[in-house]
Formats: structure tokens, sequence, C-alpha cells
């Protein structure tokens, strides 16, 4: 009885929904520029109703309250020339007049200049001296001042970096209310950065921001609801959320909510919802959204089926270095599906993804080696491609590895590892595997010659819809005993119920 032996030409992926590194994760790696883009909208947000009620005053009185010592002078007259209202906007007399507030325990005045040191605007560009304003709002329980100082903790912008201290003025800033600084606390909870992992206790701070209208933590709010971390699934409290932070314009969750709609999963598919919320989220540089658009002109969901369509949307996926994109379009140039065949660009593309650590890429970048598509004929260069993909999980690439070894192609022949890559594939459900399992215990190669193994693998295979299996299972049958066949049926019961779904 010989191997079985097919080679698959896999064209799919099996990609997790919502990966931890979301877009908000991204957002506080780069916390200095989100550090100093909050810092600005707190500049408009607390200094414009103080405007609005300076706009009446003359501006000549006010020089003279604040040149003798009146904070809510000085602090009315920064804010008139850092918006260039009621004069000529100049950042340096603004600096100077939140100075002098500043110095006299104005908190509004402390932040505001504070955020022009991170900016670099009317004075000289100083993250150590905007954390010492922070500081000192912050020691004033100023909320929004804390989460700017934790923010700095965290990036190690002028202060010493430190997640512990970030998480505590987060800590107090969230406890006083403050919206983003509750996100920014779930964030770092969420991933035990600073502080011990807790997934429920990041769901209850990312719940408090979402309810104060934070797009982002209704995102991570959804996505913890959708799955069921930290809080009991909900799929339809969950596409709320994603439907409120995609209203307010929050990409990630417009991506989220096309893949709700692409997939069925919570709602009903609708081809066309998902395509108008990866639209939008493509609109705003969501990589993942571009890649969907393409899967979609290539599956003729929602539009017309147009292969030359989707290959754009792929390639600039692919040029972002979105692995799933890079694979499809080097399937697309394997097959000459929507551009010219290049079997030579197939291979640079699935190598980019395979480097990256995609398994469909390393399954497929072996197959090109093993074929000699694209690239001279090397079983050794298929074996550790092959190998790769399959001590990621990949039951393809299992399999293949395992007939490498037994055939001694590309490696050393040796029937033991050939018989433990096929279990491990046959053990995902894999019927090529499964019969290969099934003739190494018929045959007694690398293990001890077993037929009620045998059958038992043989009997999965069949069920699951391989016709060779079979034919192998009634051929060791004609040589078991009625326990024995009884044993087998019992114990491929037993696996066949136990295998992943």
């Amino acid at each position: 009885m010989r191997t079985f032996r097919k080679i698959p030409r896999l064209n799919y992926c099996i990609l997790p929904l919502f990966p931890i590194a979301s877009k908000f994760m991204r957002v506080l790696s780069k916390v200095g520029r989100f550090a100093a883009r909050i810092g600005f909208r707190l500049l408009g947000a607390l200094i414009l109703p103080l405007f609005l009620n300076a706009q009446s005053v003359d501006i000549s009185e006010l020089k003279t309250r604040a040149e003798n010592g009146d904070s809510k002078a000085q602090l009315s007259l920064g804010m008139i020339y850092s918006l260039g209202q009621g004069a000529l906007q100049h950042h340096g007399e603004a600096s100077k007049w939140f100075r002098m507030a500043a110095d006299q325990g104005d908190v509004t005045a402390q932040k505001n200049l504070a955020a022009m040191y991170i900016q670099g605007l009317g004075v000289t560009q100083d993250d150590i001296e905007a954390g010492k304003l922070y500081r000192r709002a912050a020691e004033k329980d100023d909320a929004p001042a804390q989460n700017e100082l934790a923010l700095l903790y965290a990036s190690g912008r002028g202060v010493p970096k430190d997640l512990a201290e970030a998480v505590r003025w987060f800590q107090k800033a969230a406890e006083l209310g403050n919206a983003v600084a509750q996100k920014n606390l779930a964030v770092l909870l969420l991933t035990g950065q600073g502080v011990e992992q807790d997934v429920s206790e990041a769901a209850r701070w990312f719940r408090k921001a979402a309810e104060q209208g934070v797009a982002q933590a209704q995102n991570e709010l959804a996505r913890l609801l959708l799955v069921g971390q930290g809080v009991e699934a909900d799929p339809a409290q969950a596409l709320s959320w994603f439907r409120k932070a995609a209203d307010q314009g929050e990409s990630m969750a417009q991506n989220n909510l096309g893949l709700l709609y692409y997939l069925g999963q919570g709602v009903a598919t609708d081809d066309q919802e998902a395509l108008k919320w990866f639209r939008k989220a493509a609109d705003a540089g969501v990589i993942q959204s571009v890649y969907y658009l393409g899967a979609m002109y290539a599956n003729g969901r929602g539009v017309e089926k147009d292969m030359a369509e989707a290959a754009k949307f792929y390639k600039t996926a692919a040029d972002f270095g979105n692995v799933l994109a890079q694979n499809q379009l080097a399937w697309m140039y394997e097959k000459g599906e929507g551009v010219d065949q290049d079997e030579a660009e197939a291979v640079k593309l699935y190598r980019k993804a395979a480097d990256a650590g995609y398994s469909l890429a390393q399954y497929n970048l072996g197959v090109m080696y093993k074929s000699g598509r694209g690239v001279p004929v090397d079983t050794k260069a298929a074996a550790e491609w092959f190998q790769k993909a399959a001590d990621l999980g990949h039951p393809v690439a299992q399999n293949e590895i395992g007939w490498l070894f037994e055939r001694g192609q590309g490696v050393e022949q040796d029937h033991a590892k050939a018989l433990e890559w096929y279990l491990r594939a046959a053990r995902q459900g894999l019927t090529m595997a499964q019969q290969n399992v099934g003739i190494y215990y018929f045959n007694g190669r690398g293990v001890e010659k077993n037929l009620v193994e045998a059958y038992t693998w043989f009997n999965i295979a069949s069920a699951l819809g391989n016709k060779d299996s079979v034919v192998s299972r009634d051929l060791a049958a004609q040589q078991m005993t009625p326990e024995q066949i009884n044993e087998a049926q019992r114990r491929s019961a037993e696996l066949l119920g136990n295998r992943p779904k």
C-alpha cells in the first residue's frame, strides 16, 4: 500500500477577526505625538470659554490688569495672542502671559504653556519643561493634566519612561472621570503594561470611556464583547458599540463593522453594508480594509467580480506590508488571474509574506520550490519553508514535511518524524494526513504495526470524505477480528468527536 499523495494549492486564509494589536495600540505606541495632539485640544477646549468672556474687555484695560498681577487677565491675554482673536496671533506673547499666570498657580495656564513647550510654539521645544508644568497642574487634581503627564511617562518624553508611573497618573485622572485617561488606563490593563494584566478591569474602564463617547474605547469594548474577553460575549451589544464608534469616524471600528457584515458574525451577512464600511475605513487608511475590498472584487461580493480591480487593491495593501494581500497577489501572479502571469513575481511576493511569518505564504513558497515554479527546483529550500509553516501549525505543510521525511527529499529520511508530522496534521482534520497515518500503522513503518490504529484513521478519513480511505479501511478490516474492528470504531468515534472544529 503506497502513501496517498496530493499537493493542494491553497488560496484562503483564517484570520483572527479583531487582533489585539489594533489602531488603538498603535496610537499609544506613538504616544508622544498623541500627547501633543491632546495638549492642543486642551488649549482650544479649555480657554475658549474664557476668551469669549474676554472679547468684551478692552485689550489695553486687560493688559493693565495683567501687568498688575491679575492671573485671569494674564490667562486671557495669553489666549487672545494664542488664538489670534482680538489681536495679531503671536505665540511668543501668548507664552509670556501664560508663564505669568502659570507662575501664580493658574492650572489652565500651566497646561496651555506645557502644550506650547511640547510643540515648540513661542518657546524653545522642551519636553522636560512641559513635564514640570503638567506635574504642577496634575498635583492640583486636574484630570486632563494628569492624563498628559501619564502620556509623557508612557513615552519617556521629558521624564524617564516609567509605565507603572503612567498607570498611576492615568488611574488618578480616570477616577476623576477623564474619559481619555479611562481609555488609556484600559489599554495598559488590557496589555499588562506597567500593571498586572486584567482584561475584566480593562473592559470596565473601556465601558466608562465608551459611555462618555470616546470612539476608540467604544471600538475596543465592542471587540471584547464580541469575543467574550473580560466580559460575557454579547454580539448584539458589540455590533451596537462598533456602530457608535464607526458613526463617529473611528476607522478601525468601520473596518470591524465591515468584517461583521462580511463574515456574518453577530449579524446577517450583508455585502453592501460590508462594502460601505470597508470603503470608509480604506479611505481613512486602514490597510486591512483595502485588502478586504480586493477580496470582495475577487469573489464578486457586493460588486461585479473583477480580478483586475481586485489586484489593484491587493497591490496597494501588499505595498503596505499586508501579508494576506501579498499572498493573494502572489497567487494571482502565479495563476495569471487579473494580472499577467509571472511566477518569479509570485515567488517574490510569497517570500515577503513568508519572511513576515505568514504560514500560508510559507507553505505556498515551499510548493514553488518543490515544483520549480518561478525558481529552480530545490527540495531542501522547499523542506525549510514547509517546516516553518508546519511549526506554525499549518496542517497541509505538516503533511508535506511528513512526506519529505518519508521520502528523504530535502531532508534525511526518517519514518518516525514522518509519522509525527502526519499525526499532527491528521489531528487537525486533514484527511490526506489521516490516510498517511493509517498507512504507516498498516505497514508498520516508523512504528509497530497496529491494525486497530490503521483502521481508526482510515475510518476517520472516510467519514470526512476521503474515498481512498474507504478502500484502505476495508482492506485493513479483512485482517482484523470483530473485536478489533469494534475497538477501532469506538476509538475513531472518540477521536472524531474531539478533533478541532
